[in-house]
C-alpha cells in the first residue's frame, strides 16, 4: 500500500545500510576492548620487568600505532553511523507524515535535529520515534496504535 503513497521513499535499503553500519560498530568495539586489553598487559609487563627499556619503546610505539588506527576506524564508522542513521529517520518521519491525516508533532527535520539539543535530547529523540512508530502501525488514528516494547528498550 505505501509504495502507491506519492512522495513514499522506501527505507529497504537504507535499513540495510544501518543494519551493516552498527554491525561494524559492534565489531570495532570490540577490536578496541582487546585493544585496550593488550595496552594492559603491556604496562603489567613493563611494570614487572618483562622488557628491556629499548624492546618496551618499541612495544610502546607499536601499541600506540595500533590504538591510534583502531581510535580511527571506530570515528569513521561512528560518523558513517550517525550520518546514515540521521537520513533513516528523517525518511521515516517524512513517510509517517504522508501516511497519516492527523498533524505530526515533529517535522522530519526536528527529528534528527532533537538529538542535537543537549537537554532536549534526553526525550525528545523517543518522543519523535515514538511518533514515527504510532503512525506506522495505525496511521488512521495513532492514539490507538499497539505499544511495542522495542522503543523503550532503544531509549
Amino acid at each position: 500500500m505505501s509504495k502507491y503513497i506519492v512522495g513514499y521513499q522506501s527505507l529497504n535499503k537504507l535499513t540495510m545500510w544501518v543494519r551493516i553500519i552498527l554491525y561494524a560498530q559492534i565489531v570495532i568495539t570490540l577490536i578496541s576492548i582487546a585493544s585496550g586489553y593488550f595496552e594492559f598487559k603491556l604496562f603489567a609487563g613493563y611494570l614487572n620487568n618483562h622488557f628491556t627499556s629499548d624492546r618496551y619503546s618499541e612495544l610502546v610505539i607499536l601499541n600506540d600505532n595500533r590504538q591510534e588506527m583502531v581510535s580511527q576506524l571506530w570515528l569513521i564508522t561512528s560518523c558513517i553511523c550517525l550520518l546514515i542513521m540521521a537520513r533513516w529517520i528523517y525518511i521515516a518521519n517524512k513517510n509517517a507524515s504522508r501516511l497519516t491525516y492527523s498533524p505530526m508533532e515533529n517535522s522530519p527535520l526536528w527529528a534528527v535535529g532533537c538529538f542535537l539539543v543537549p537537554i532536549v535530547n534526553l526525550w525528545q529523540p523517543y518522543v519523535a520515534m515514538r511518533e514515527i512508530w504510532k503512525i506506522s502501525e495505525n496511521p488512521s488514528n495513532p492514539l490507538i496504535a499497539n505499544r511495542t516494547i522495542l522503543l523503550p528498550i532503544w531509549w
